[in-house]
């Protein structure tokens, strides 16, 4: 199973709201993807970029707490922390994801990280065309929904929703609940999320599988 499919399942359940990116940021930890998931909030224009996913050349950061201690690996997303705290929430998810998903892989020497935070944020304020999503393109739009399905788990959705349909909750107030942007709140509440739900879980499977069975077979 796809660790984000995983991931996913592992939080349907909850209904203590908000949920929190530190939870995500722990069940990597905890299921052994890295020993520490460290954020770095970055001072930039809330209309550049929203969260970047950057490993450095290598791979993860490696520290050494103890003269003969045990490797501490570290992976490392960046924030714009000029963000709404909702959009910022769903930001910091959504990074995290391509922690655990094989089609991302964005590397950078140290000096280089800023550069390409700056890159990306003068990318997305210029909407520079893109020749055609690429797999890592398309892995970034799938963590949206992924994202969403963790901050606004399926029972939460389950208990809400008849009284959001009754009129007894709005759009908003549930937003203040959940913790979410307003607008992808409605999306979780729309006929149409339920009938795609497999789909946002099945995203990368197939590639997930291969990996797995190329791993297998070396």
């Amino acid at each position: 199973m796809h660790p984000i499919r995983r991931l996913i399942h592992d939080f349907e359940d909850l209904v203590n709201l908000p949920v929190e990116p530190d939870d995500v940021r722990k069940w990597i930890v905890d299921h052994g993807f890295c020993d520490e998931v460290r954020v770095h909030y970055v001072d930039c224009d809330p209309l550049a970029f929203d969260g970047l996913y950057i490993e450095r050349q290598g791979g993860a950061l490696i520290e050494h707490h103890a003269a003969y201690g045990a490797p501490h690996i570290v992976r490392e997303i960046f924030i714009n922390k000029n963000l709404s705290v909702e959009r910022r929430r769903l930001a910091e998810v959504k990074e995290c994801l391509h922690i655990l998903d094989a089609l991302i892989q964005r590397s950078a020497t140290l000096d280089k990280i800023n550069d390409m935070i700056v890159f990306a944020a003068t990318r997305m304020r210029l909407k520079e065309k893109v020749d055609g999503p690429d797999v890592g393109m398309w892995a970034d739009i799938a963590a949206f929904p992924q994202a969403l399905a963790i901050l606004f788990p399926w029972e939460t959705r389950h208990l809400l929703k008849p009284k959001f349909d009754a009129g007894q909750l709005s759009s908003a107030e549930i937003a203040d609940m959940v913790e979410l942007p307003v607008a992808y709140v409605e999306t979780v509440l729309s006929d149409q999320w339920e009938s795609s739900y497999d789909f946002v879980l099945s995203c990368g499977d197939r590639h997930y599988e291969e990996v797995e069975v190329a791993k297998a077979g070396e």
